[in-house]
C-alpha cells in the first residue's frame, strides 16, 4: 500500500483509483474481441471463452465452424477449400454441379486433372480467360483455351503462349478464317503453322499459295495434300508430250498422316512431280507404319 492510500483506498470496482492496487472483487467482466472473458478495469482473464455466433461465424472474433458435407457447409453453403481442396480428385469432381465450387477448383485446385475436369463444366468465360492466360500448367491452359468464345483472345494465345501444345489447342478452337490464315502465315512456330494448315485451313486459294511458295517442306506438303485441284502446277505446253511419252517422276516431298488404327500409327505419303510438265500426284502407302517407341503389333 502506498502513502497515497494510507488512510484507505478509493476503489473503482476491483482497482484503486489512487495507487492502482487491485483486489479480487468488483471485477467488470466482458468478452473481448477474441471472445475471452476479461475484466475491463484491471485486465484479469478468467480463462472462459464464449463466441457470439451468426450462423457458422462468430461476430466478435471471426472464427468459422462449418458442418461440412461433400465440401459444402450444410448451414451457410460455404465451400470448403484449403486441405479439402488439396485432397479432391478428378473422380470426385465429376459429380459436382455447383458452379462456384467448380470455378474454385478450376482456378485453385492442387491436382491438374481435377482442375481440367472442373473446367469441362464451368461456363464463366472471364474465369476461363484468366486460367487460359495465366495458369502455370500447360495441360490446364489447354483445357481452358478450348472452351473460350473470344476469337481475338484465342488467336492471341495461338500466337504467344510459350507452350506449343497450348498453341495447338488454341488453333483447334479457331473458327474465324482471317485468324486461321494469319496463324498459318505468320506464327513464330513452324510446328504451329504446319498444324494450322493440316487441321484448320480450308481456303483453297491460301492452300495453293502455300503449295507453291512455302519454303518449309512439311507445311508445303500439308497444303498440297489438302488441295482439291493440283492442275495449276502443270505446264500445259509440255503436258501433251508427257501424256504420249510418259511422265518422268521424281520424289518431291515425303510426309505422313495419322491413321484410324490408333495413337502412334501413321502411313507414309509421297508427293511426286513430273520433272518435265510439273504435274503432281499424291501417293499414299497402304501399309501402316509405326512411329519410333511403339512395338510392332
Amino acid at each position: 500500500m502506498g502513502l497515497k492510500c494510507l488512510f484507505g483506498h478509493k476503489w473503482n470496482g476491483c482497482k484503486c483509483l489512487k495507487c492502482d492496487t487491485t483486489r479480487n472483487e468488483g471485477h467488470k467482466f466482458a468478452y473481448n474481441s477474441n471472445c475471452f472473458e476479461k475484466c475491463e478495469i484491471c485486465g484479469k482473464l478468467t480463462g472462459k471463452m464464449q463466441h457470439k455466433w451468426n450462423g457458422c461465424k462468430c461476430k466478435r472474433c471471426g472464427l468459422e465452424l462449418h458442418k461440412w458435407h461433400d465440401y459444402k457447409c450444410r448451414i451457410c453453403s460455404a465451400l470448403a477449400f484449403g486441405d479439402y481442396l488439396r485432397s479432391i480428385k478428378q473422380e470426385e469432381v465429376e459429380s459436382i454441379t455447383d458452379q462456384s465450387m467448380l470455378e474454385e477448383i478450376a482456378k485453385n485446385g492442387y491436382e491438374k486433372f481435377a482442375q481440367m475436369e472442373a473446367i469441362k463444366n464451368i461456363t464463366n468465360q472471364s474465369l476461363l480467360e484468366e486460367i487460359a492466360m495465366n495458369d502455370k500448367n500447360e495441360m490446364v491452359r489447354c483445357a481452358a483455351v478450348e472452351k473460350l468464345y473470344d476469337q481475338i483472345l484465342v488467336s492471341k494465345i495461338a500466337r504467344n503462349d510459350k507452350s506449343v501444345f497450348v498453341r495447338y489447342a488454341a488453333v483447334r478452337n479457331l473458327y474465324d478464317e482471317a485468324f486461321i490464315a494469319e496463324i498459318a502465315k505468320n506464327n513464330s512456330s513452324s510446328e504451329v503453322r504446319e498444324y494450322t494448315v493440316k487441321e484448320k485451313l480450308t481456303d483453297q486459294t491460301l492452300l495453293a499459295y502455300f503449295a507453291k511458295n512455302e519454303k518449309n517442306d512439311n507445311i508445303r506438303a500439308a497444303a498440297i495434300i489438302k488441295l482439291n485441284d493440283l492442275s495449276f502446277f502443270i505446264d500445259f505446253s509440255k503436258f501433251e508430250n508427257c501424256k504420249k511419252k510418259g511422265h518422268k517422276w521424281k520424289l518431291e516431298l515425303r510426309t505422313s498422316e495419322s491413321t484410324e488404327y490408333g495413337y502412334g500409327t501413321y502411313r507414309t505419303i509421297d508427293i511426286i512431280q513430273c520433272v518435265n510438265c510439273g504435274k503432281i500426284e499424291v501417293k499414299r502407302y497402304d501399309g501402316v507404319q509405326y512411329s519410333a517407341g511403339f512395338d510392332d503389333p
